[in-house]
């Protein structure tokens, strides 16, 4: 038998661990593919938490060399944040019905909508 043989022989069978790895590979393609917008969220959701982590971290780690628990600091910066959030949607709130009014009793929604 000559070499060029050998080696077309030993290039054309493939093992079954090699088809496996191939078949293992295109599932997880084609279930990232289908689940994108899943594990997108997911990424963000973890993404947002590690923030909120990192900048939560100085505060609690300057309140625990007085002496303050770190759940009791992370209480009260999400109790904070919420009622900072309350308070920009209390103001605004009012703002976007008065605007949301105007432009209902102007019809500029009736000709936006016409137009498209």
């Amino acid at each position: 038998m000559s070499r060029s043989m050998a080696t077309q022989r030993r290039i054309l069978t493939i093992e079954l661990r090699t088809w496996l790895a191939l078949l293992g590979l295109g599932i997880a393609l084609m279930l990232i593919s289908s689940q994108a917008a899943l594990l997108l969220e997911i990424f963000w959701v973890l993404f947002g938490s590690m923030m909120l982590s990192l900048s939560i971290r100085p505060l609690a780690h300057a309140l625990a060399k007085r002496r303050v628990p770190r759940a009791v600091t992370v209480t009260g910066v999400f109790i904070a944040a919420g009622l900072v959030l309350a308070l920009v949607g209390g103001l605004l709130v009012p703002t976007i019905r008065t605007e949301i009014s105007r432009l209902s009793r102007s019809n500029f929604l009736v000709m936006m909508h016409q137009r498209t």
